[in-house]
């Protein structure tokens, strides 16, 4: 039941729902209303289903999301290199003030769906401080390539 207290999370490029999983039971800011996790690839959410089958999965592609449509209080995409700037921006912009947003990318240009990288974290926060404010950012460095973090929320 949802309550007034209660958050939905969207996972965008959520895979086979690991980190639905991890969120539902290790969450504890808040209580979890649902944990929504949308993938484009119908194989991943066979998958996910039998390993997780309490993850709602929603099989949609990012360029048909409207985030505005459940209300999210948290949207985590942790492939932003897999995905156009223009659409990155669109899931900030349909999504109601004060989401909070929890973005990942790399600098890893080696694989040909790496569409989207960047070379630095300082690089991929400016992308969005006209998008978000209390911006947040983090990197680690797995030596072939960094990973990069940015959370803040929707202004």
């Amino acid at each position: 039941n949802k309550t007034k207290d209660s958050i939905d999370i969207a996972i965008l490029g959520g895979w086979y729902g690991l980190m639905a999983k991890l969120l539902s039971t290790n969450f504890i800011l808040k209580p979890i209303n649902n944990i929504y996790s949308f993938d484009f690839d119908p194989i991943a959410k066979k998958i996910g289903k039998t390993f997780f089958p309490e993850v709602t999965f929603i099989e949609k592609d990012v360029t048909e999301l409207d985030l505005n449509d459940k209300h999210f209080s948290i949207v985590i995409n942790t492939s932003c290199e897999h995905i156009d700037q223009k659409l990155l921006y669109k899931s900030i912009d349909t999504a109601p003030e004060k989401t909070l947003f929890v973005l990942q990318s790399n600098n890893y240009q080696e694989i040909d769906q790496h569409i989207n990288c960047v070379e630095s974290v300082e690089l991929f926060a400016n992308q969005y401080v006209s998008k978000l404010r209390n911006i947040k950012f983090y990197e680690k460095d797995f030596g072939k390539y960094k990973r990069f973090m940015v959370i803040g929320t929707k202004i």
